[in-house]
């Protein structure tokens, strides 16, 4: 009854902090809900020429950026690994026989510990990209960013709703292909 309890407890206590954490990161990014969303792609997209058009990036930004992105990119491909190894340690402490509610503690904190690093270094990446961009620029990538999320969510809903109305025809399908 204990474990239990326990387990209950504790797999509420990661389901509530990982929606916080979640909620603060956003699906690729930075994210709150409000007006001055902290929201920029972490992705190279200033090598876009329509996206660098319309910021005016120089070849010096360019430069800034692409050495920005690279230790962003080592150092959040980092923290991803350490965030998956600790979670898989805390599901395994959680499936063990004898159970060790300490040891599953630990490893939460591990877990949360490695969120908590992956969410700074997006955080990071939005800051240097806010002092090479300036103010405006920057607004302006938040903005163009938001507008194309906002777009590929719409195509994406209406993408799914059109498949679940066609059931597929798998023979059609070989033929097709």
């Amino acid at each position: 009854m204990k474990k239990t309890v326990l387990i209950f407890t504790m797999a509420l206590l990661i389901g509530t902090l990982s929606t916080t954490a979640m909620a603060f990161q956003g699906k690729g990014g930075l994210e709150n809900s409000g007006k001055g969303s902290m929201q920029v792609p972490i992705h190279r997209w200033w090598k876009f020429p329509k996206a660098a058009e319309k910021l005016n990036i120089t070849p010096e930004e360019t430069e800034k950026l692409d050495a920005l992105y690279q230790k962003s990119k080592e150092q959040l491909i980092d923290s991803e690994a350490l965030l998956k190894k600790n979670m898989l340690k805390l599901e395994m402490q959680f499936d063990s026989d004898p159970f060790d509610s300490a040891k599953c503690l630990k490893n939460f904190n591990d877990a949360q510990t490695a969120r908590t690093k992956l969410a700074m270094e997006k955080f990071k990446f939005a800051l240097q990209s806010r002092e090479i961009l300036g103010k405006e620029r920057f607004e302006q990538l938040k903005n163009t960013f938001r507008q194309f999320r906002q777009q590929h969510s719409k195509k994406a809903i209406q993408n799914h709703k059109g498949k679940m109305s066609k059931p597929k025809n798998n023979k059609e399908d070989r033929n097709n292909n």
